[in-house]
């Protein structure tokens, strides 16, 4: 008796009452003695298990029974358990990947639009070189990166007076703000 290992309520219940019965085939326990030995065999909380449910187990086989449906259950609620934080937990990483992404891009945004700001404006007078101003606004764009797109929707940024004015993105809209 002092070779079986006692169950607490935790760990593979099955595993744990096939080798109670091969311990108890060993000793040629009857089936009156196996029920007797429960109580001396279980600890923790499925000894408190057992001692609520004492009076509805009259035999070793109806033992068996109740005990496996109710430490399987409480083994696969716990195995659920662990599923669903898991799940959680990786529903979360991927809830801050998405937030880390949309602060990443705000700020990759807002430093675009300060560098931006920080460029000569193009006005469309004979003055201004063309040129120069092209090249530096793509400079800047290149280092964002930006798709064709955000190019075309940046650039009016980049442009005051007449130039804002006929900018495709900003036609019919007069006194555009910046």
């Amino acid at each position: 008796l002092n070779s079986i290992q006692n169950f607490d309520g935790h760990g593979n219940s099955k595993i744990w009452l096939k080798h109670i019965i091969e311990k108890f085939d060993l000793l040629q326990l009857t089936s009156l003695e196996r029920n007797e030995l429960i109580s001396e065999i279980l600890t923790g909380e499925a000894l408190i298990w057992y001692a609520e449910q004492q009076d509805y187990i009259p035999t070793f086989i109806t033992f068996m029974k109740k005990f496996l449906q109710y430490f399987d259950t409480q083994e696969l609620k716990t195995d659920l358990s662990r599923q669903i934080i898991s799940s959680a937990m990786t529903s979360k990483q991927v809830e801050d990947a998405s937030c880390e992404d949309t602060v990443m891009n705000c700020l990759r945004n807002q430093l675009l639009i300060t560098n931006l700001a920080k460029l000569q404006k193009y006005s469309g007078k004979l003055q201004q070189n063309v040129s120069k101003w092209q090249r530096e606004i793509q400079q800047t764009m290149n280092t964002f990166k930006l798709t064709d797109d955000e190019k075309l929707f940046y650039v009016s940024l980049c442009l005051e007076g007449d130039a804002r004015e006929i900018h495709p993105t900003l036609v019919g809209k007069k006194n555009v703000e910046r």
